[in-house]
């Protein structure tokens, strides 16, 4: 994901992506890795953000 200027529907589209499984929302979450900022223009005051996601490995109980 990459974004110049970060705004509430960013935010709720993120916190989607880490929302653990349930009957709306299918598969396992993802976890932000990393971030980085990216000034591609230097003589403004915005820079790109680009995220880094991977999705969280499923646990699978063998507790028999």
């Amino acid at each position: 994901m990459s974004t110049c200027g970060p705004s509430v529907t960013q935010v709720l589209f993120v916190r989607r992506l880490m929302r653990p499984e349930s009957k709306r929302w299918r598969g396992e979450p993802f976890k932000l890795v990393k971030m980085l900022p990216v000034d591609m223009f230097p003589y403004s005051r915005q820079c790109e953000l680009v995220l880094l996601f991977e999705r969280e490995p499923k646990v699978i109980d063998t507790s028999d």
